[in-house]
């Protein structure tokens, strides 16, 4: 897995730049194991100038073969929202691998069987009934 942090208008030291890396691609690893993904952190200082700053934690994740996911969280302590965005980022990629997982009919049951040895009167119509139909008023 390839995990990039950029710090964007804010000075990261080594332990927080460390800190996100671990964070966020511990919890995308956990559920994405020995896939061949890129993941970008952005953390970014968002002072306007009214009242207390905040810091802007961006996590893109771009999976194989599967849509790219992106998280963002806004909070006034960077380890704060550091956390935030492993928890959501976690979320999502746990429910892109629960809809690939879906998809391919492994929690539905997979193929549907038919039992043969019952006897059926006649195999060519099951049923086969006249309904009355009546014009729509109007």
């Amino acid at each position: 897995m390839d995990c990039t942090v950029r710090a964007h208008s804010i000075q990261l030291d080594d332990d927080t730049r460390d800190y996100a890396r671990k964070k966020i691609s511990r919890s995308v690893d956990k559920i994405l194991k020995g896939q061949s993904t890129t993941v970008d952190i952005e953390i970014s200082n968002l002072d306007h100038g009214k009242g207390r700053p905040l810091s802007r934690v961006k996590v893109n994740v771009h999976v194989p073969h599967a849509k790219s996911l992106s998280v963002h969280v806004d909070d006034p302590d960077v380890k704060a929202a550091v956390d935030g965005a492993a928890d959501k980022i976690w979320r999502a990629v746990k429910r892109l691998k629960q809809k690939r997982r879906d998809h391919r009919g492994a929690v539905h049951g997979g193929p549907v069987t038919l039992d043969m040895d019952q006897e059926v009167e006649d195999p060519t119509a099951i049923s086969a009934e006249r309904l009355a139909i009546a014009p729509l008023p109007g």
